[in-house]
């Protein structure tokens, strides 16, 4: 190129970079938030066909994996599936359940269910685990593994309620654990909450020194007036517990009972019945849902 068609060419480019566009009256405007797509990698899990992972040195206290997954349905629909974690002696089983995603499509433009996850603890000294798609509605699965903890639980505070404190023995260090209260056999307690997420009451009962033996007892739980829970536990003496404000009883193992709340004011009311013990402690902890896509 001449010297003076290079020199034109630039002035001309000036030119179009220097270019301003004016409305000729005031239009409204908006900004938009514009998603772009971006593409993750899953692994496709069959049935039948389990897919093994060598792992790293694990720490001495183990680390948290969370296994992503999503039901691969060309036609479009949601389902049921469940997968199997192996690591050594270890077996575990997660249900899932899902609905057809509404933002991501496979590579072919088919629709796969929204995510759904779980958490499992890798054990230190076992360098390999494997996952197993044990039943499903479709054929496959696609997973993704991410080393993530789980969401933190945030205990629940009760007004006008005794407050009780359960100290635990841990290495040789007394671990404190605030926010308990006292309930009585057969009187319901309740609690309000907004959903929606999840919800775990931890539950303890009181032991007299003489008894030994496990007891069993009754767990009911109404939504605003509905029973959505009814289960019997058992529990045994916790050997590494004792209470900071209460004398002359033990606590028991403690035992978790979830749930989940959907949209709205949820009033909870729980009745713990059915044991030889006529009181106990318990606690309230709720975490956020997931934002599923």
């Amino acid at each position: 190129m001449k010297k003076g068609c290079f020199i034109g060419l630039l002035i001309v480019i000036g030119l179009v970079h220097a270019v301003e566009l004016q409305p000729e009256a005031t239009y409204p405007r908006v900004g938009l938030s514009v998603v772009r797509r971006v593409v993750v990698d899953y692994y496709l899990l069959s049935k039948n066909q389990p897919i093994e992972f060598k792992v790293g040195v694990v720490p001495d206290t183990g680390c948290w994996l969370r296994v992503y997954t999503r039901l691969w349905r060309p036609s479009g629909e949601g389902g049921r599936y469940s997968i199997v974690f192996k690591q050594g002696d270890s077996i575990r089983r997660f249900e899932l359940s899902t609905t057809p995603s509404s933002s991501t499509l496979g590579p072919a433009g088919q629709r796969v269910g929204r995510w759904r996850s779980f958490f499992v603890r890798l054990q230190p000294g076992r360098q390999r685990f494997s996952l197993v798609l044990d039943s499903a509605s479709s054929e496959t699965v696609a997973v993704r593994l991410s080393f993530q903890s789980p969401r933190a639980w945030d205990r629940v505070q009760m007004a006008r309620l005794e407050e009780v404190t359960v100290i635990k023995k841990r290495n040789g260090d007394d671990i404190r654990e605030r926010s308990y209260y006292r309930w009585q056999s057969g009187e319901p307690f309740y609690f309000t909450l907004t959903g929606p997420g999840k919800v775990r009451l931890k539950i303890r009962l009181n032991f007299e020194p003489v008894v030994r033996e496990g007891q069993n007892f009754l767990v009911r739980i109404e939504d605003n007036g509905r029973t959505i829970v009814e289960q019997t536990l058992r529990v045994r003496r916790d050997l590494n517990a004792r209470y900071g404000e209460i004398s002359g009883v033990l606590p028991s193992v403690e035992r978790q009972v979830r749930f989940s709340i959907g949209e709205g004011v949820h009033r909870i009311v729980v009745v713990i019945t059915g044991a030889a013990a006529k009181n106990g402690v318990f606690a309230v902890e709720r975490s956020a849902n997931e934002k599923y896509e």
